[in-house]
């Protein structure tokens, strides 16, 4: 059976772009690779692409496993 999604608030689609954005400039500033921060992160490249995107298709734990190997996971609270 397929998951029923709900189309997400246009503000909620704003942060996660903001975020997205926070976080691959912050991979950037630290000098490392997407495949670095993806396996770290115990995730494929495509979906850190996609967290950089700011999709909000990926996963919460996506997000926060990218911001705690990037020192950022204090951000959540």
């Amino acid at each position: 059976m397929a998951r029923k999604t709900t189309t997400p608030h246009p503000v909620v689609l704003r942060i996660l772009r903001e975020l997205g954005e926070n976080i691959h400039l912050a991979r950037l500033r630290r000098g490392f690779s997407m495949e670095t921060v993806a396996q770290r992160a115990g995730m494929s490249r495509s979906t850190l692409r996609s967290v950089e995107a700011g999709e909000p298709g990926v996963t919460l734990g996506s997000y926060a496993n990218t911001l705690h190997i990037l020192g950022l996971h204090h951000d959540l609270c």
